[in-house]
C-alpha cells in the first residue's frame, strides 16, 4: 500500500486556499504523496487543483457533502476527474437520517441514487464508516452490513476505517477481508479509554489498536491506500501527530 494523510486532520490550516497551498507545500516537502481531500474551506476542490498538480500529489479519494453528491453528480464528478480521482466519499451517514430501520431504509434508497447518479459520470461513490454503522441496537441490520449486501460490488467501495470498527465492537480485520476488491482506501488512527471508559485518540501505536494486524491484511485484500486519520487529540500540533502517523504507517510498510 501507498502511505498518505487526510486534510481532516489539518482543517484548521486549509480552511483559507493559500493557507491550505502553504499546507500542501509543507506536506510535499515531508515527503508526504498521497493526500485525501477532506473539510477543506469553501473554495473547493478547483480552488487547489492547480497546487495538487504541481505538487505532483496523488489524491485517491475525498469526503464530499451529501448535499453535493445528490445535487449536483455531474459536477462533483467533474471536479474530481480535475485532479485524478475516481473515488467520491462520503464520510458519514448524514444526521438527518435517523438511526431507526426506517431512517436507516430512507439513507440506503438515497445512497443507491447518489451511486448510480455518480457512475453515469465515471466517479465511483464510497462510504467511511463509523462506530454507529457497526451496531444494530436501533437497526435490525447494521448500516456497514446492509452496505456489502445490498449494493453491486462495483456500485459501492469503502473507506473502511478500523479504528471505528473496533470501537463499534467488531474485528477490523474481518471487515477488511470483507471489504475484499472494494477498498478505496483504509484509515488507519488510535485510541486510549481513560478511566472512566472514556474515549480518547492518539497518535498511532500508542494506543489499543493492532494497526500492523491491519495493515498486514489490509496488503493481503489488495488495497492500494493506507491513510493516517487523528481527529483530534494532538500531542503536541496537528501537523506533527500527521507527519507522525503517515512515518509510522512507512514503518509497518518496511516491517512486512
Amino acid at each position: 500500500m501507498k502511505n498518505g494523510i487526510t486534510l481532516f486532520n489539518l482543517r484548521d490550516r486549509c480552511a483559507q486556499q493559500a493557507d491550505a497551498a502553504a499546507t500542501l507545500s509543507v506536506l510535499k516537502k515531508s515527503r508526504v504523496d498521497v493526500v485525501q481531500i477532506s473539510a477543506i474551506g469553501a473554495y473547493g476542490i478547483p480552488g487547489i487543483a492547480d497546487v495538487i498538480k504541481s505538487l505532483d500529489l496523488t489524491v485517491p479519494v475525498t469526503h464530499t457533502p451529501f448535499k453535493a453528491i445528490m445535487e449536483e453528480p455531474e459536477r462533483v464528478a467533474l471536479e474530481h476527474k480535475q485532479i485524478g480521482c475516481r473515488f467520491v466519499g462520503l464520510g458519514a451517514m448524514p444526521g438527518e437520517y435517523e438511526k431507526t430501520n426506517d431512517g436507516q431504509d430512507a439513507f440506503l434508497r438515497d445512497l443507491h441514487t447518489a451511486a448510480k447518479n455518480l457512475a453515469k459520470h465515471d466517479v465511483t461513490l464510497c462510504y467511511h464508516n463509523h462506530d454507529f454503522d457497526l451496531r444494530t441496537d436501533t437497526c435490525a441490520k447494521s448500516n456497514l452490513d446492509r452496505m456489502l449486501s445490498e449494493f453491486a460490488s462495483d456500485e459501492l467501495f469503502f473507506i473502511p476505517d478500523v479504528c471505528w470498527i473496533q470501537l463499534g465492537g467488531c474485528s477490523p480485520t474481518e471487515y477488511l477481508q470483507a471489504m475484499k476488491g472494494r477498498i478505496a482506501v483504509i484509515h488507519f488512527k488510535d485510541y486510549l479509554l481513560d478511566a472512566d471508559g472514556k474515549r480518547r485518540f492518539c497518535e498511532a501505536g500508542n494506543g489499543l489498536m493492532d494497526l500492523k494486524a491491519c495493515y498486514e491484511t489490509g496488503e493481503r485484500v489488495g488495497a492500494a491506500y493506507a491513510i493516517y486519520e487523528q481527529d483530534d487529540n494532538w500531542a503536541e500540533t496537528a501537523m506533527n501527530s500527521t507527519l507522525e502517523g503517515c512515518a509510522y504507517l512507512d514503518g509497518l510498510s518496511g516491517a512486512i
